[in-house]
């Protein structure tokens, strides 16, 4: 499972983790990677950084031009403003309790 709130970097290679593992456990060479939402970032860092594992991505509703809400929070990082080191602690912990809220709604559903 890739992150929900780290770097699309770090979330590449979360996914080629995953991809590893799964020729691994299928004896496959490539990869078709169909994604949506943040995913078109990391199967793109992962096409461009090991194109030999991969034979096709296909992305539906991607972030590829980024998002309004990051745009905001960059606005409000000028100079004189609110730095960054807070900014970015309030963006994770806003991401995990959305992660958090996610999961609970799933585990419910399963249970019912």
């Amino acid at each position: 499972m890739l992150s929900a709130i780290n770097s699309n970097e770090l979330r590449g290679e979360q996914l080629l983790e995953f991809i590893q593992q799964m020729f691994t456990e299928t004896g496959a060479e490539k990869v078709n990677l169909i994604n949506h939402n943040q995913g078109p970032l990391a199967c793109h860092y992962v096409a461009a950084t090991h194109p030999e594992l991969i034979a096709s991505v296909t992305s539906v509703n991607g972030v590829n031009d980024g998002s309004e809400f990051a745009d905001l929070m960059r606005l409000a990082l000028n100079p004189g403003h609110l730095p960054e080191t807070v900014a970015d602690a309030v963006i994770t912990a806003f991401g995990k309790l959305l992660s958090y809220i996610f999961f609970i709604t799933i585990f419910y559903q399963r249970k019912n």
